[in-house]
């Protein structure tokens, strides 16, 4: 289990360099189930759980305050017709959130949608981030964010990555913002060694990688394990690749999440963080190792 205590919190790249440990959840959007995703309650649930990461969305308002959501639309997840971005933080500070996964059937959280410096507060030396920007010219106004509240040794930000252009932008992001970047790959038939040489040379401690099948998931995890590296995959139902996906893990947790991990795949993004959990067990979560 992470700790709370800020003191006996690790770097982040401290944590992915512990090959000790098998197993860690990502829970996608914060642990929302009771509450609203992306909300401070999410996050707080997530870490009362014991959970190693939340992702989180990250919006600009009109006026230029960073928010935390997921869609370009209020309907899910307020009931209300609104691009957000179009609004200004002092109306959309106000905007009620719905539970779980909202529609207009789900009721009315207490949360409110929250800035990204309250969801960077809630998180400090508590759990890590993983920053989904929804735009790249975002980021620097994140780099600033995460520096403000001494983050920047606990936060990842995800990009896409393809090509030699991408790669370009990786390195710049790393070099002049500070951050921790996580390309986000599709490994393809064939495309293992290109994916194993980008991430060599942007040095990327961990990839979140995509697959067409099984053979080609447990041949790129072997490599990476050999190379130190960490794959963060997806079991959320509507992007899980190969098949394994949250809905089977609630049959059978072992036939997913445990074969996912013997394939040295340990950061598991889930919408049922308190089921990973359950089966990781707190001995297959790492000890932090004190912070310098």
């Amino acid at each position: 289990m992470i700790p709370s205590s800020p003191a006996a919190f690790a770097p982040l790249q401290e944590f992915l360099a512990d090959k000790s440990w098998q197993g860690a959840t990502v829970a996608h959007r914060g642990a929302w189930q009771d509450t609203a995703e992306n909300s401070v309650a999410a996050v707080e649930r997530a870490i009362a759980l014991g959970v190693a990461f939340a992702e989180i969305d990250v919006q600009e308002s009109r006026d230029g305050q960073l928010f935390c959501l997921h869609d370009m639309s209020l309907m899910r997840t307020a009931g209300l017709p609104v691009m957000p971005a179009a609004l200004d933080w002092a109306t959309l500070g106000t905007v009620r959130l719905r539970k779980g996964a909202g529609g207009p059937d789900a009721a009315f959280s207490d949360q409110t949608l929250p800035l990204f410096d309250q969801i960077l507060e809630t998180a400090r030396g508590r759990i890590y981030l993983d920053i989904d920007a929804k735009s790249p010219v975002l980021l620097p106004a994140i780099a600033k964010a995460v520096r403000r509240h001494g983050m920047s040794d606990a936060v990842n930000v995800k990009l896409w990555a393809t090509g030699p252009s991408e790669v370009a932008a990786l390195r710049a992001h790393l070099a002049d913002l500070g951050l921790i970047a996580k390309p986000i790959c599709f490994v393809g038939a064939g495309a293992s060694d290109a994916v194993a040489g980008l991430l060599a040379d942007v040095g990327a401690p961990m990839v979140e990688a995509f697959f067409e099948d099984w053979p080609q998931a447990e041949a790129f995890g072997a490599r990476m394990m050999a190379a130190g590296r960490d794959i963060f995959v997806n079991t959320l139902d509507q992007i899980a690749s190969t098949g394994l996906t949250d809905t089977h893990a609630l049959r059978d947790a072992d036939a997913v999440w445990g074969r996912l991990m013997r394939a040295g795949m340990r950061l598991m993004q889930t919408d049922l963080p308190e089921a990973l959990q359950e089966h990781l067990g707190q001995t297959s979560l790492p000890a932090a190792a004190p912070a310098h």
